[in-house]
């Protein structure tokens, strides 16, 4: 790797930083886009299957004989309550794991699980 050295006006004399030579940007264009139509695909993906279920509200409530209360707890506490309860671990396995992969694996889970619904037949 092509590298320069600079001295910095750090108060300890003589300290020297290493500087690439090259101007590379970090991460690469490519890299940049592809993170960010994947961050957008999931994100909208998230708000579709929650507008779909809020279209299904009145099928849900007869299927399952809920009364307002429930379907109100169900609809907002609920998501919440969820949202913290998996936020909280996957915050620490991004913290051991490349963000990478622990984005790729919820995606995967999410995917699957989606598509397993999609196959429930009554």
């Amino acid at each position: 790797m092509n590298e320069t050295t600079a001295t910095t006006s750090s108060p300890v004399p003589g300290e020297t930083v290493r500087i690439p030579a090259d101007d590379t940007p970090w991460p690469s264009p490519v890299a940049a886009w592809s993170a960010l139509t994947v961050l957008v695909l999931a994100t909208m993906m998230n708000f579709l299957d929650r507008g779909v279920f809020m279209l299904m509200v009145e099928s849900i409530k007869h299927d399952f004989e809920l009364t307002d209360v429930q379907l109100g707890l169900l609809l907002g506490p609920a998501g919440i309550i969820f949202y913290v309860v998996v936020g909280i671990p996957l915050a620490r396995l991004v913290d051991i794991y490349p963000r990478k992969y622990v984005l790729a694996g919820g995606v995967a889970i999410t995917s699957g699980l989606t598509a397993v619904g999609g196959l429930v037949q009554n």
